[in-house]
């Protein structure tokens, strides 16, 4: 009751330290506490949406043990199944449509704990990869926080395409070959190509039995790829960038070579022999020229000139200046602004940087360095 992720309080309550979960089935019990240990040990707290949640499952048992049907555990039935049946019941009780602010996330974050944690599979062999709840993936240190919020293969409607992308990318970042942020776009380019084989009916993995047939497949979604249009940023609307088009056909040949030059070893982690027809004609399904060339430098209009950059070191320390005083009271985007400027760093580079990440270097050393 005393552990600071508890401090709140709730509406017309002077203070609350804790949960009463003793009327709920004793699974719950432990499965609640259980959300409560992985929340607290993530560095978040417990806020009262955890309260209401346990308060209306308690009335949602009620009403369950009345009808004859009564509860167990919160996995016994799907997420969508538990939101259905907490809004019918909220709405039945205060004449409120919908649920609460964030309630949603509130179930979504504890079923997702619970799921994995009864999952006896390997972390890669889940439909969802997330961090936050899973700290069996391996990422680097301080990996930046938007692209540990996890990426979901259920956008890949094959099961036997989604469980090879799934093992690749697995096999990959454990290797170091990828890194967690660039699962984003090797997966958004598989699930792509998955679209597009699926509206041909393609169900094996060899796509085409006779090597011209594959490549003739290949130059359609070559052309497919170019009438795609961007569904976000400045170009929103418009087809996408030759940049673009690049990436999504190098990933897909990236994924279609590495599993020809890895197919034993993929169908037998799979359990899917098919995997082993792949061949020489799958490491290579574009020629060279066929993809669209990448400009070998930005345009000249994204750089700052010397006017431009001496006026944004000038202010530079609005950023970490007071917010009392005009500034934003953040020192470390003013020193991730200055590493940026002096190293010609990435930012995804510079925000897995240590705290304090110089050492000191030992009088013997600056000696033994200078020849002394």
């Amino acid at each position: 009751p005393d552990h600071p992720a508890f401090r709140w309080k709730l509406t017309g309550v002077g203070s609350w330290r804790g949960f009463d979960l003793y009327t709920l089935p004793e699974p719950m019990q432990r499965e609640f506490a259980y959300c409560f240990w992985q929340i607290v040990e993530s560095g978040l707290t417990i806020n009262p949406n955890y309260s209401q949640l346990a308060w209306w499952l308690i009335i949602l048992g009620q009403d369950y043990y009345a009808a004859k049907r009564p509860m167990r555990s919160l996995v016994d039935r799907s997420c969508a199944e538990w939101e259905r049946a907490l809004v019918k019941t909220r709405t039945k009780r205060t004449g409120k449509l919908g649920w609460t602010v964030n309630g949603h996330a509130t179930v979504r974050r504890c079923y997702r704990h619970l799921v994995i944690a009864y999952d006896p599979r390997e972390w890669w062999q889940h439909d969802i990869w997330s961090p936050k709840f899973d700290a069996r993936i391996p990422i680097r240190t301080h990996e930046p926080g938007r692209a540990r919020a996890g990426y979901d293969f259920l956008a890949i409607e094959q099961p036997w395409l989604r469980e090879a992308a799934k093992w690749q990318l697995k096999v990959a970042l454990e290797t170091g070959l990828l890194r967690w942020p660039t699962i984003r776009q090797r997966l958004g380019s598989i699930t792509i190509f998955g679209q597009f084989i699926a509206r041909r009916g393609i169900e094996e993995p060899w796509l085409c039995a006779d090597p011209t047939d594959l490549r003739l497949l290949a130059l359609d979604f070559l052309a497919a790829v170019k009438q795609r249009r961007a569904t976000a940023g400045p170009y929103r609307g418009e087809l996408i960038r030759g940049a673009t088009v690049h990436n999504i056909l190098t990933d897909v040949e990236q994924f279609y070579a590495g599993m020809a030059d890895h197919k034993h070893e993929a169908a037998r982690a799979l359990g899917d022999p098919r995997w082993e027809r792949l061949g020489d004609q799958h490491t290579r399904l574009w020629r060279a020229g066929e993809k669209p060339r990448v400009p070998n430098r930005p345009d000249d209009d994204v750089y700052f000139d010397d006017h431009t950059m001496a006026q944004l070191m000038r202010h530079a320390g609005l950023l970490a200046a007071p917010k009392e005083e005009g500034g934003l009271g953040d020192e470390q985007a003013m020193r991730i602004l200055m590493l940026l400027a002096r190293t010609g760093r990435r930012v995804s580079e510079l925000l897995l940087l240590d705290f304090e990440p110089l050492l000191p270097i030992e009088k013997k050393l600056i000696g033994w360095s200078l020849g002394v």
